[in-house]
């Protein structure tokens, strides 16, 4: 036992030195050196002005504030002041910390309900380029500047009492600025014609133009792309060109590109002097397409043996890569599926086919109709082995990857319609 008390004690005297003991030192120096000069520092000087203000006092009613315990109880009343002050503005700091935030303003209040309306996407049938019978294909689909692929919404936000809005937040978008100058654009992952053109607040077309991209040219990371200053064409002056000519090509009108590039008069160009054409349009070119070129290149051999399916309440991964390199989101409506041109594209689901072609965003393209509504798009493709109205099952071989139409990189373009709206296809699959 006594082994034990000595230990207890031993325990005890440590604890003491090394805990207790250093907080008595430092509340007494706390209290000797900093509180009890804070005190006097404010003790006194009232202590003086007390004694001078009512000293000599012989009222009734003045007299008390003579005494000595009148400052003590000035320095309680300071000190209560204080404290009550201190606890209401943590009461409101608490409460309303956000009220006059940013986001606040932006969102609302909190307890308002967030009413959101959506529209179903019409369904836009890309044309088709390539012709079966291997004579003439036009590139006026060109022109049209339509996009499958890549389509924008309006992000929307609650504002007030529940009103929809579009935010008008200062962003860096391109195309809320006057540009004057031509620019130039380093292509990064990702990006597609129509985002960029957005961006710019130019057509695709232009950057096409522009940039003598085709239907079925592709752009990849890393690409320089000159973008106008608004949607047209520009013009090198040639030898013997007028301004009538020029505006005659690519049907506009003269005055256009007098007054748009500064020009003194009709007569105001040298050779070799670059014009934007504001509005004009490239000339149309007619493409000769060779028969066996064209079936050779995307329809022909023997097609790979369709994909090992599984029973499931899923559909089938459309093909042998599960990497995802863009995901579906409010700009993109579908998702891009890793792989390479030795890649097969398989059957989602069971269907017909209800279209296999070119689009100006798609490229080589096949549309699946499933029934009920529900249809599958399985885009930028390199070959295809199947025809318009053929029956397929799940896991048949439709093609094989590529990156023909817009795109930056061998990939597949897989979309989930749902009567005529795209929907986000990884809650399919």
């Amino acid at each position: 036992m006594s082994g034990v008390s000595y230990l207890f004690k031993g325990l005890g005297l440590l604890l003491y030195w090394s805990a207790i003991k250093p907080i008595f030192i430092v509340s007494h120096w706390l209290l000797h050196s900093v509180l009890s000069r804070v005190y006097l520092n404010i003790y006194f000087p009232i202590k003086k002005f007390v004694i001078l203000k009512f000293s000599n006092a012989k009222s009734k009613v003045w007299y008390p504030f003579a005494t000595r315990y009148i400052v003590h109880g000035f320095i309680i009343l300071i000190a209560a002041g204080v404290l009550i002050h201190s606890i209401q503005t943590r009461e409101v700091y608490a409460e309303e910390f956000a009220n006059d935030s940013l986001v606040s303003k932006i969102l609302g209040n909190s307890n308002q309900e967030i009413i959101t309306e959506t529209a179903e996407d019409a369904v836009n049938m890309p044309t088709s380029y390539l012709n079966y019978k291997g004579l003439v294909g036009g590139a006026s689909g060109l022109a049209q500047d339509t996009t499958v692929d890549e389509t924008d919404q309006s992000l929307a936000l609650t504002q007030g009492s529940g009103t929809i809005v579009k935010p008008n937040i200062p962003t860096t978008d391109l195309g809320d600025r006057v540009r004057d100058v031509v620019e130039y654009y380093i292509v990064e992952q990702g990006d597609t014609i129509s985002t960029i053109a957005e961006d710019y607040n130019v057509s695709t077309n232009t950057i096409l133009w522009e940039n003598k991209l085709g239907e079925k040219d592709y752009i990849k990371p890393g690409d320089k792309l000159t973008i106008l200053p608004m949607s047209g064409v520009s013009h090198q002056v040639k030898n013997k060109d007028t301004i009538s000519s020029i505006a005659s090509k690519y049907k506009i009108e003269a005055d256009k590109i007098i007054e748009y590039n500064k020009l003194a008069s009709a007569d105001d160009i040298t050779v070799n002097q670059i014009l934007i054409i504001p509005g004009g349009q490239a000339p149309e070119a007619v493409k000769i397409i060779s028969p066996s070129n064209t079936i050779d290149k995307y329809f022909s051999g023997s097609p790979p043996p369709p994909a090992r399916v599984v029973s499931s309440e899923k559909m089938l991964w459309p093909t042998p890569s599960h990497k995802i390199n863009q995901y579906y989101t409010w700009r993109h409506h579908g998702v891009d599926i890793d792989g390479d041109y030795s890649s097969p594209i398989y059957a989602a689901e069971s269907g017909t086919i209800a279209n296999v072609g070119w689009g100006t965003g798609y490229g080589l393209h096949v549309i699946i109709n499933h029934g009920g509504g529900k249809k599958t798009v399985y885009a930028h493709l390199s070959k295809s082995y199947v025809n318009a109205g053929q029956s397929v099952s799940t896991g048949d071989t439709l093609g094989m990857m590529g990156c023909t139409g817009w795109c930056t990189g061998t990939h597949l373009h897989f979309e989930v319609q749902i009567n005529g709206s795209k929907v986000n296809p990884l809650s399919y699959l």
